[in-house]
C-alpha cells in the first residue's frame, strides 16, 4: 500500500478526523500528488496557486459550486480568464478603486500559472515572486 495512503489511514484512525475533513485540504492538493501519491516543490506552488485564488475570490475552494454545473473553483477561474471576464471573479471588497484592476489581474494570471495540471508547466516559487 502506499506509504502516504496508509499515513492518511492511521491518522484518521488515531484522531477520528472525520472524511469531510480529509475532503477539505484535498482542494490544494497538487493533481499528481492526490493521484500518484508524487511530491515535489511544484506541489507547493500549486497549494499556492488556490490560495491566492481563494483569497483573490473570497471564496473557498472546498464549497464552492456554481448552481447547476459541477465546476470548482480552478474551473469557474480558468473559465472566466478565458471568456475575459476574470474580473468578476474578484471579491468587490478588494476593487476599492481602477487603480487595483492590474494588480487583481496579475493575482489570477499567476494563480492560474501555479495551477497548471502539469506541474513541469508550473513556475517556481521564486518565479511567482519576479513574475509581472
Amino acid at each position: 500500500m502506499n506509504s502516504s495512503i496508509l499515513f492518511v489511514y492511521k491518522t484518521v484512525m488515531l484522531y477520528e478526523i472525520d472524511v469531510t475533513t480529509i475532503h477539505l485540504f484535498s482542494g490544494y492538493m497538487a493533481p499528481e500528488y492526490a493521484s500518484e501519491g508524487l511530491f515535489s516543490i511544484k506541489s507547493d506552488v500549486y497549494s499556492f496557486g488556490v490560495l491566492v485564488l481563494e483569497i483573490v475570490s473570497g471564496k473557498r475552494t472546498s464549497s464552492f459550486h456554481r448552481y447547476g454545473e459541477f465546476i470548482d473553483l480552478l474551473g469557474h477561474a480558468w473559465q472566466m480568464w478565458k471568456d475575459e471576464t476574470w474580473l468578476q471573479l474578484v471579491d468587490p471588497s478588494l476593487l476599492g478603486n481602477e487603480s487595483h484592476t492590474p494588480e487583481m489581474m496579475r493575482c489570477i494570471n499567476i494563480a492560474l500559472l501555479c495551477v497548471q495540471e502539469n506541474a513541469t508547466d508550473r513556475p517556481t516559487m521564486s518565479g511567482c515572486c519576479d513574475a509581472k
